[in-house]
């Protein structure tokens, strides 16, 4: 059979008389309606902006006499048609958000909010829901918002409780698919969630290190298969949901050498391609092309740790249907002491190494008992101490 490559990752076209029978989109597209979920409590991910003063009069206010109150926008979705006006009355810490968007804050019993946490310069306001319009119809969205004032300067933060989420079954395996949109930018999500079905219940913190999600991809290999990924909003639909379809497509497969242990997901990213292998063996079949970046979590036992950012420095595995690169990630972990010196002052840091000489963090760390030191000259102990957390 002859190949003819279309670009990289972006997989292979059969040519040739000896190219298989043609096959319908139908036939090799699986579709997942993912449906729109909430969590009771603790955000999925964290957005963050600065809010602009409302310059032009709002039509009507509620009566707050003289309390110290800001008149904001929250600017969803980075358009002028989908952004929110709100005041915030910092005397009795309770907001009022304009949720019909017609400015005029008195006709919105929903948009009160009074459950708040507060301190001195910041106010926390849970289970607020508001409707994002988009091109393609309006969107359900859960949030918690914290606000920081800076004077006549207001920086917000939009804690992300709800999702959109389906089953995608592989093989023998089952899968939580779903997208968790962005709020203040325009583009459409901020994560793809893939984890196994029977964890969909487990808490899912997007801000901290996790391998569960990671950024929406053009294409993605699993389990062996490449797919082309499309995922549009059916405001038709009953109820309200998302088509995400995945589509087969054919792929050219070269060898890659993985050293390291304990690795539970490996994620290697190209321009337009991740690939996910789960519990990868020392030798995968993965598709032709460069792959920039690599994110590794590790799992032995209760233990799980990973990395904190994309691994780059000088690192770009190129996979072609010749060669056998080696990749070096994960396991074992090692204990690493730095000491420079500062003045009169010597500074330890320490970090937690994998093979790769990266540096790796604990999902769970116990801040509560640091990793500790001893300093001897000789056979005698000359100090002792315990690292803090930064």
């Amino acid at each position: 059979m002859a190949w003819a490559i279309t670009s990289g990752c972006l997989g292979l076209t059969a040519t040739g008389s000896d190219a298989a029978p043609a096959v319908s989109d139908a036939e090799k597209t699986q579709v997942v309606r993912l449906e729109y979920q909430e969590v009771p409590v603790g955000s999925i991910v964290t957005f963050g902006t600065i809010s602009d003063a409302v310059s032009q009069p709002l039509k009507q206010v509620p009566d707050l006499g003289k309390h110290k109150v800001l008149r904001h926008w929250l600017n969803f979705g980075g358009e002028d048609s989908a952004r929110m006006a709100f005041v915030w009355d910092q005397t009795s810490n309770v907001l009022y958000l304009d949720l019909n968007r017609n400015m005029d804050l008195t006709d919105d019993p929903s948009g009160v909010v009074t459950n708040v946490v507060a301190g001195q310069r910041f106010a926390r306001f849970a289970d607020i829901r508001v409707d994002l319009p988009f091109e393609d119809g309006i969107r359900p969205l859960m949030l918690d918002l914290t606000f920081y004032s800076f004077g006549s300067r207001l920086n917000v933060q939009a804690g992300v409780r709800s999702f959109w989420q389906g089953k995608l079954a592989v093989q023998d395996r089952e899968f939580q698919v779903g997208v968790v949109e962005q709020c203040f930018v325009k583009q459409r999500f901020s994560h793809f969630i893939l984890r196994p079905w029977a964890e969909r219940e487990k808490p899912l913190n997007l801000d901290s290190v996790t391998m569960k999600a990671f950024d929406f991809p053009e294409q993605l290999f699993l389990m062996g298969q490449l797919y082309g990924l499309d995922c549009k909003y059916e405001i038709d639909a009953k109820p309200r949901s998302y088509r995400l379809a995945l589509r087969e497509k054919p792929v050219q497969l070269g060898e890659l050498s993985l050293t390291g242990q304990n690795v539970d997901r490996l994620l290697l990213i190209s321009d337009s391609c991740t690939v996910v292998l789960d519990q990868p063996k020392s030798v995968e079949l993965v598709p032709v092309g460069n792959y920039t970046r690599q994110k590794v979590w590790l799992k032995s036992g209760t233990t799980e740790a990973g990395l904190g950012a994309y691994y780059r420095g000088d690192r770009t595995i190129t996979v072609t249907g010749g060669n056998k690169p080696t990749l070096a990630l994960g396991g074992p972990l090692t204990n690493s002491v730095s000491i420079a010196k500062r003045g009169k002052t010597l500074v330890f840091t320490y970090e937690l190494q994998g093979a790769d000489g990266a540096v790796y963090s604990l999902a769970n760390q116990d801040r509560a008992h640091p990793p500790e030191f001893v300093v001897y000259q000789g056979d005698r102990k000359v100090h002792s101490g315990k690292f803090e957390f930064g």
